[in-house]
């Protein structure tokens, strides 16, 4: 049964009909993507050819994306078990059609690029943006891929981006809304070292949202669901975008993206970035570039420029922030506020350039795209960006505080190994390694300390 709360919500905003909502309440196809890094990679295209159940995604480039209804994907569990192998060992991945598109609007053929994933758990679209990096032949790239939440950040990405083998990749863990300033050193014609800022040639900013394009693969959402959590992640995303417009290049590119169909996490946030950083970005026309990239037979749809922002105390909408009463203005550190309201006419066209993928259209999941170049690095104030209002954090250990932690001696295996794989010299003296064990004794990941 459909959730009253989201049918109301978007049949209000003009964006639910009834083939939109019949595709919702459906389950949605089991998508895996072939990495053509691999040496096997033609063979295990050829194996899911033979496949009856299994069809080619052919709008997609590079012949390597693959899918399969779920009721065929279930029935057939030793092609499942042999497929979860296949993802274990990095030769395939399960991976949600629509987020296969952010990466291909960055813009990775360029050589010796400098890439932030600034949210990047569970780490698939870090892994395809590797693999483009890779297949480009770019041997002097630096990705960096962050991620907020303990857990996911020290035991999941580690353990998928290792099996990329990839010197080029850093995996950091924070806030994106405070990922630090970044510096680096150059020497000039006379030997002197100058210091400067670091800037990215580009930004994945795949925020965290409220998930409702994801109801097929998420049925709880729609018991789940509620305008009060939707409007508490509006400050966030726009922080986030924020930091990394402020993290990125002249001439640079930032994607923007969330598996949402709600135009205040969507729109309104992009809106007010324009608003906000004024001529020295650009929304550029997401639709032409994919259309470059993307067969005809892949539907896409254009970012709206007209919504409503509901009130989360009863069932009703404002129009505009004047409509808004002060009380409830002030009311869980202003949860509603004026940039989560349609734009001025100024740069609304601009709107227009967005990307919206309706499941139904293509028989994916929902999705929502913006693509940003930066003309030109200034500062900008971010004193006018009300506080987000967000639920309760959770704790940051994502370890077992059992574990023991110990320094590994300059002979051992493990060490050298290091040493060898990134073609090391010795450490200096000031800097160690520190091993991580867990109660059982396995070797969970090991950090470079100082001493």
């Amino acid at each position: 049964m459909a959730s009253t709360k989201i049918t109301e919500f978007y049949i209000a905003q003009g964006l639910l009909d009834d083939s939109l909502l019949a595709c919702l309440q459906q389950e949605l196809p089991v998508v895996v993507r072939i990495n053509k890094t691999r040496s096997c990679g033609d063979q295990i295209y050829e194996i899911l050819s033979r496949k009856a159940n299994w069809h080619e995604v052919s709008w997609f480039p590079g012949q390597c994306v693959f899918q399969c209804d779920p009721i065929s994907f279930a029935e057939d569990e030793s092609f499942k078990k042999w497929l979860s192998e296949q993802n274990k060992s990095y030769t395939i991945r399960f991976q949600e059609a629509v987020s296969l598109l952010p990466p291909l609007l960055l813009d990775l053929a360029n050589p010796n690029l400098s890439v932030l994933d600034m949210c990047a758990a569970p780490g698939s679209k870090t892994l395809l943006c590797m693999e483009s990096l890779s297949q480009a032949k770019q041997e002097n790239y630096c990705l960096i891929a962050n991620e907020v939440d303990a857990r996911r950040c020290q035991r999941l990405l580690p353990l998928i981006l290792r099996r990329a083998c990839s010197t080029g990749v850093v995996i950091t863990m924070g806030d994106a809304r405070k990922f630090p300033v970044l510096f680096s050193q150059e020497k000039n014609s006379e030997g002197e070292i100058n210091t400067k800022q670091f800037l990215f040639d580009r930004i994945l900013a795949d925020v965290p949202c409220s998930g409702d394009g994801t109801l097929r693969k998420n049925p709880e959402i729609w018991d789940t669901w509620s305008n009060e959590y939707a409007l508490g992640l509006h400050c966030k995303q726009l922080r986030i975008l924020q930091r990394g417009l402020h993290m990125l290049q002249e001439n640079g590119i930032l994607v923007y993206s969330t598996c949402s169909m709600n135009p205040i996490e969507n729109e309104a946030v992009v809106s007010t970035i324009l608003k906000k950083f004024g001529e020295s970005i650009e929304c550029l026309d997401s639709h032409q570039r994919l259309r470059n990239i993307l067969t005809d037979s892949f539907q896409l749809s254009e970012g709206v420029s007209n919504w409503k922002v509901p009130n989360y105390t009863s069932n009703s909408f404002f129009t505009s922030y004047e409509d808004v009463p002060e009380q409830l203005r002030k009311q869980k550190g202003g949860l509603i506020t004026e940039s989560m309201f349609p734009c001025t006419p100024t740069r609304c066209e601009e709107l227009s350039h967005c990307i919206r993928v309706y499941p139904h259209a293509n028989n994916t999941g929902g999705f929502f795209i913006a693509t940003f170049r930066k003309r030109s690095h200034r500062i900008t104030e971010d004193s006018d960006l009300h506080p987000a209002y967000l639920p309760k954090q959770i704790s940051w250990r994502g370890r077992n505080p059992n574990n023991v932690w110990s320094l590994l001696k300059d002979d051992s295996e493990v060490r050298l190994e290091i040493e060898r794989f990134y073609e090391l010299r010795k450490l200096p003296d000031h800097l160690h390694l520190l091993s991580e064990h867990n109660i059982k004794g396995n070797m969970n990941m090991i950090s470079v300390v100082s001493s």
